[in-house]
């Protein structure tokens, strides 16, 4: 089979603005939609018509990785086909119980022989540490049985050496709280951990084609089993074998919220699935500003400049770059008769060297329809903006 090459656009920066709701970050790995969670359902917007989170080869299960913090919730995914994304305002968690409830024999997990009904595809836990100054994951690991930092949820320490063993791609962040870099490496450390089977008795999976419910390819229940936020719990999904080749979603619920993976399945004949070649863009959304705040980094060679007649911006995304900033405003030096308040969103007085206000004036010369361009790295607060 000649090997199949996918084009990945990541949504990285934007011009004026990055319209994006970004909260707690539940999802840990793989990359998904977006870098947070939105209650904005049933999915967060796919970052552009060509985004793909990964590629599944058939009948070859994958690891989805989430955060856990509140017992006796649930975790739901969804797989449905590109095709039905339209459908997904109807996946509701009841929608999905009776999905699960209903399925025939041999269609679930709870079935011998079912669909992932093998241990293999049992979720399992993720605890990580980090010895230099991280806020999180400092504490030791658990001692499996024990009582005391959930060691007595756990069956035993998982190792390379067992089957269940899950090996974590070296692209996967240890935890999405912290880098834990030293000497330019990452020194956190993950282990893995076996639930105890009570822990497991409601977790349940199933896949098969539903009269009622035709868009849903298969679906996934995973319980919390205590409070641990600040780390995870992982488990393999497999699109059906059953299922042709093709685009697919998978979506993530947890109480009201959201977020998407976009799937490239394919066949490949046992052979490893092929890469995704990621292009950056910058995505411009008008209308639309990120506020002067105490998230922008103005310590290293920050630069405010006055864009030329044209409105070109390459300078701008250049300078961002170098700087390793993410996003940039574009914003008018003078607001228009229309706005009542003479407040520009230009952090003027930050940093005198590169944003001088009187030097900037001065570039502007009598334009009055001037714009200002600048790089940030984009806070982690969707409500830090100005849009309208």
């Amino acid at each position: 089979m000649s090997p199949r090459v996918f084009s990945l656009v990541m949504f990285l920066v934007c011009a004026f603005c990055i319209s994006i709701a970004d909260a707690h970050n539940w999802i840990n790995n793989p990359p998904s939609r977006i870098t947070g969670l939105t209650k904005s359902g049933p999915c967060p917007p796919r970052p552009t018509n060509n985004y793909q989170s990964f590629v599944a080869s058939k009948g070859v299960p994958f690891g989805l990785e989430w955060a856990i913090g509140h017992p006796r919730t649930y975790t739901w995914f969804t797989i449905l086909k590109r095709a039905d994304e339209d459908k997904l305002p109807l996946i509701t968690e009841s929608v999905l119980d009776d999905y699960i409830s209903s399925a025939p024999q041999g269609a679930s997990s709870k079935d011998p022989g079912g669909f992932l009904s093998e241990k293999a595809y049992d979720r399992i836990h993720i605890r990580w540490k980090c010895p230099v100054n991280c806020k999180f994951g400092k504490d030791a690991f658990p001692v499996p049985g024990v009582v005391g930092g959930g060691g007595n949820f756990y069956e035993k320490q998982i190792t390379a050496q067992d089957s269940t063993y899950y090996d974590r791609p070296d692209d996967w962040r240890p935890s999405r709280k912290c880098s834990c870099k030293r000497n330019g490496n990452d020194a956190s450390e993950v282990r893995q951990y076996e639930y105890k089977s009570q822990y497991l008795n409601n977790d349940i999976r199933a896949a098969y084609s539903s009269t009622k419910y035709p868009y849903i390819v298969a679906a996934f229940k995973y319980r919390h089993s205590f409070k641990r936020p600040q780390d995870y719990d992982l488990a393999r999904l497999m699109i059906p074998t059953s299922e042709p080749d093709g685009e697919y979603i998978i979506q993530y619920q947890w109480r009201g919220y959201y977020d998407c993976f976009d799937v490239v399945h394919l066949d490949t004949g046992g052979a490893s699935p092929p890469d995704i070649v990621k292009d950056v863009v910058w995505v411009k959304t008008d209308h639309c500003q990120f506020k002067d705040t105490s998230d922008y980094s103005f310590k290293n060679k920050f630069k405010c400049m006055v864009l030329d007649a044209n409105g070109n911006v390459t300078q701008c995304i250049q300078h961002a770059i170098t700087a390793g900033r993410n996003s940039i405003n574009v914003v008018p030096l003078y607001n228009p008769p229309d706005v009542k308040f003479p407040e520009v969103n230009i952090p003027f007085g930050r940093n005198s060297k590169f944003c001088k206000e009187n030097a900037i004036r001065a570039s502007a010369g009598n334009n009055s329809k001037a714009l200002v361009c600048y790089s940030f790295n984009r806070p982690s607060d969707d409500k830090k903006t100005r849009c309208g």
